[in-house]
This record gives structure tokens, sequence and C-alpha cells, in this order.
């Protein structure tokens, strides 16, 4: 997997690869993260079947999720459960998506 820069520039071609990652529609694998008061919790327990995404932000990608959630909402993927992974100062800030 490959760290997308958080300078605002995302080159051609810079993402997860083809072998690391999945391909659409597959089922991505259950997994535990902790929440925002350390509870340990089940990524499926959040998703609960729907399609979803899941982001993995850090503090310089808050006006980049805004702008995921204007995409999503400009082609009508309200179906889409979106979660965000990211470190505990990101709780701070005013993110359109729930974090996990």
């Amino acid at each position: 997997m490959t760290m997308l820069p958080t300078d605002g520039v995302v080159p051609s071609g810079v993402g997860v690869t083809g072998a690391a990652g999945l391909g659409r529609g597959e089922r991505a694998p259950d997994m535990v993260l902790p929440s925002r008061d350390g509870t340990p919790t089940r990524y499926y327990a959040h998703a609960g079947g729907r399609p979803a995404l899941l982001v993995l932000a850090d503090e310089a990608c808050v006006a980049r999720l805004h702008a995921l959630a204007g995409g999503l909402t400009a082609i009508g993927a309200a179906h889409l459960t979106v979660h965000v992974v990211g470190p505990p100062a990101l709780v701070g800030h005013d993110v359109p998506f729930p974090l996990l």
C-alpha cells in the first residue's frame, strides 16, 4: 500500500496497487480498530453489510474529506457508508463522516 501525500496533490498512479488492494465489489476483511474512546470496535459492525468506503486520513486531509462528501452527494451515492480512520487529533475537526 502506498500512502497518498497530504499536500493536496495526488499524482497519477499513486494509491493502493492492484495486488495490495481490493477489487470493486470484493469484500474487505473484518478488522478491529479502537474507537475514539479506546473501545475495540469491529468494522463490520459499523458497515452493516452495505457498500462502504473506508478512508485512512490525518488532520491534513480534512478539506479532502469535505470534498469527498460533496462529490458523493453530487453523484447520488447516499447508499454508500463512509467511515474514517485517523489519529485522535482528527476528533477535534469537523469531519463529515463517522470516525472509527
